[in-house]
């Protein structure tokens, strides 16, 4: 309940795979999640079908690319566009203005 509540929606199975491996807190869950690749924690599609033009509530996804498309802006404002996954359905995204890195494998939170 308190992943879900930060956007976050993983199989209960991989919950507890992590508290065996010695994750006992909520925080310490945490903390492994944003460490795993979400292709091998997530085992059921979490973004919902059919996916519209804009993904709505909080969820947390991980960057599969990234690249820069935009032109050279002042003051380090860009357009990159990125393919975001929740572990099982990728979801491509464009986003404008201030942003700094996005490194393949991190994890993003995404709100509407």
């Amino acid at each position: 309940a308190a992943l879900a509540r930060r956007g976050i929606r993983v199989d209960q199975g991989w919950v507890d795979a992590a508290a065996r491996a010695g994750a006992t807190t909520e925080e310490q869950v945490f903390v492994q999640f944003l460490a795993h690749d979400l292709r091998k924690a997530a085992t059921a599609a979490t973004l919902p079908r059919p996916l519209g033009d804009t993904l709505g509530g909080a969820w947390v996804l991980q960057v599969e690319a990234v690249a820069d498309v935009g032109e050279p802006a002042p003051r380090h404002a860009k357009t990159v566009k990125a393919l975001l996954t929740d572990g099982v359905v990728d979801v491509g995204a464009v986003c404008q203005g201030w942003v700094d890195r996005l490194e393949l494998g991190a994890k993003i939170f995404v709100k509407d």
